[in-house]
């Protein structure tokens, strides 16, 4: 009886989980086109939303249809309800194989062009986006940014007015920069000759370097408007863009902002963002993945091995 309560709260979770990544999808597709992804030379990743959006759609709605009609088959008694049922199940099955596969050969496609921003054991997938606004004649001047919201690290502050810059914001990446960067400075002038002295200190670099470049590259963008490489300072960006906080002027002459077709203008940078990010994760989690799965294979490989020459 446990099992059972387990196995079918691990099957809700797992419907939970891939509609709320079928939803996320489909708000990508809903504010993106294939011009603009064309223009970001990611076209790879509008297949792939695209893909995503329709596979996950056509799967709910098989799933939907075969349950109705294998719970009607349950109760009839009509041979020709039961086979329309057996077929909607072999349907189902056909089209979830063919929406992973697929899905499975364009992260593959993506991996192929992008390698060392889809696998977590380069830096490039911790620390750069893929996405390259300069595409599409960036960087953004300032005077395209017609409201920034006066913003801390964790809320945005109440009775703010949306014309003037955004001070607070801007003050606190500043002073978070001089903070990891003060940090680095010290460090280099401490010598600690022992071995877990030195990878503390390492690792530590590590981390204040990352927050460095980060914090840094928010300071440049709201002081010259120049858009972010840093993976984590887009993300910063994009939350800002979603929740309101940060708005681009359409009315602004805007060469600078104009795609390279003169046609279509970027004026949110969220929705791209957000694909690359699940697509880290979607490859990330697959070479995690196998990555313990060989590692368990060949653990237990040689502990049989072992076991037969002892024997």
């Amino acid at each position: 009886m446990p099992d059972s309560s387990s196995d079918k709260d691990s099957k809700q979770n797992t419907a939970i989980s891939s509609l709320f990544i079928f939803i996320l999808w489909c708000v990508i597709k809903a504010n993106s086109s294939k011009e603009e992804f064309q223009i970001l030379n990611a076209t790879d990743f509008f297949n792939l939303v695209q893909l995503n959006t329709y596979g996950f759609l056509s799967v709910f709605v098989i799933v939907c249809c075969t349950g109705f009609i294998t719970a009607v088959a349950v109760d009839s008694e009509n041979s020709c309800v039961n086979r329309l049922a057996a077929i909607f199940n072999i349907l189902m099955i056909i089209d979830i194989l063919v929406v992973v596969i697929w899905s499975l050969v364009l992260l593959g496609t993506i991996m192929d062009h992008h390698l060392q921003y889809m696998i977590p054991f380069y830096s490039k997938f911790w620390n750069t986006g893929l996405m390259n606004f300069t595409l599409a004649n960036q960087p953004i001047i300032p005077n395209t940014i017609s409201n920034i919201s006066n913003m801390t690290h964790t809320r945005q502050l109440r009775g703010y007015d949306y014309n003037l810059p955004p001070y607070n914001d801007l003050n606190y990446h500043k002073k978070m920069f001089t903070n990891h960067e003060s940090y680095l400075m010290n460090s280099s002038d401490i010598t600690n000759f022992t071995f877990a002295g030195n990878m503390t200190l390492a690792v530590m670099s590590v981390f204040h370097n990352y927050w460095k470049d980060y914090h840094n590259e928010l300071v440049n963008f709201y002081e010259d408007g120049k858009f972010p490489i840093h993976i984590a300072a887009q993300s910063k960006i994009a939350i800002s863009e979603m929740n309101g906080n940060i708005k681009y002027n359409r009315t602004v002459q805007t060469k600078h902002r104009r795609l390279l077709d003169n046609t279509v203008v970027i004026d949110k940078h969220w929705p791209f963002i957000m694909a690359d990010i699940l697509a880290r994760m979607s490859t990330g989690g697959l070479i995690i993945i196998l990555t313990i799965v060989a590692s368990l294979s060949c653990c237990a490989g040689s502990a049989a091995g072992c076991s037969k020459l002892c024997d």
